[in-house]
């Protein structure tokens, strides 16, 4: 197996074809709840597996997506190619799939392909030519799926097709060594970041926030500070007290008719008063709808055009 170099800022290199390429082709029972129309569906994952080229080292750095992709092929490209290459519409399946290849990043210059379940006895391996053998295969592979697609129309389960991929890349072990320390801190993070979060929903729920010494014992060095400082803003949002209106002051406020006078919009909503509603005035003379300055008078104790202040009170916040 050939090795290759990686630039240090990414794991791989598209531009970089020299790796394996393993494709395991099978039937994929899809339902129809969640798929429909004439269409074949590939339903695809890419694990890439890294290894270095010391022949001391057996380790290896896997990537595995965390859920399928899904592609849709129209069966119409399927049904008039009939697999003559020369046909517009076998163009236009060679290039669906090409464009597929192209996304799952798996242009390479060696791909092995075999047919089958994972579970059940498989054939050996096929090496294939090229990019364009790999097309010919997946097509091959899908075209007696077109017939059995199109006339369905009773099960609930429809036919598709699962590829599961895998690409072997080996490293120089200096670059395998970098991209394993990498991974390493990634994932150091992330365990952080996890126990942060959950800390955090645990303040929420309480209602209190955590002494320091609680997050020291459940949260490494270089995260700390990003942790505590997470935990005095939510404090600040959540748990810090409101100093709204006392209930006394608050039903003392006196409800007038709006004259020509007070057509003027509401300072809260903005929206204007309609002469002969009620409308509610402070004791510095501003008139306010009802529901706006109660609302407002709820959460601070001032009016909010000239600052005039009511009886306060302290209160919890609203969670």
């Amino acid at each position: 197996m050939a090795t290759i170099t990686i630039p240090s800022s990414s794991t791989s290199s598209s531009s970089n074809q020299n790796y394996d390429v393993y494709i395991n082709a099978s039937d994929a029972p899809l339902s129809k709840d969640k798929f429909s129309g004439p269409n074949i569906y590939i339903v695809y994952r890419v694990i890439t597996n890294y290894s270095s080229n010391a022949t001391v080292s057996s380790r290896q750095i896997r990537d595995d997506p965390e859920a399928d992709t899904v592609f849709s092929f129209p069966c119409e490209f399927l049904i008039s190619d009939d697999g003559d290459s020369n046909s517009s519409s076998s163009s236009s399946s060679s290039n669906m799939v090409s464009n597929l290849i192209s996304d799952m990043n798996i242009e390479s210059r060696r791909y092995h392909w075999r047919q089958g379940m994972q579970q059940q006895q498989q054939q050996p391996w096929t090496v294939l030519e090229d990019v364009d053998d790999l097309i010919k295969h997946i097509l091959d592979f899908a075209r007696p799926m077109v017939s059995e697609v199109m006339n369905n129309t009773d099960s609930k389960i429809m036919k598709g097709i699962r590829l599961s991929i895998k690409k072997e890349i080996t490293l120089l072990h200096s670059e395998f060594e970098k991209l394993e320390k990498a991974r390493k801190e990634r994932e150091r993070e992330q365990t952080n970041m996890d126990v942060i979060k959950n800390m955090l929903s645990m303040e929420a729920m309480s209602g209190q926030t955590l002494p320091r010494w609680c997050w020291e014992e459940v949260v490494e060095e270089p995260f700390l500070e990003r942790a505590l400082m997470a935990s005095r803003e939510q404090a600040e949002r959540l748990f810090k007290p409101v100093v709204r209106a006392t209930e006394s002051s608050i039903k003392k406020l006196k409800d007038v008719i709006v004259g020509d006078r007070e057509r003027g919009p509401c300072p809260v909503c903005l929206e204007n008063f309609t002469v002969g509603s009620h409308v509610t005035r402070m004791p510095c003379s501003h008139t306010f709808h009802r529901t706006c300055i109660l609302s407002w008078l709820n959460k601070s104790h001032v009016c909010p055009l000239c600052r005039f202040q009511l009886p306060s009170e302290y209160s919890a916040p609203r969670r």
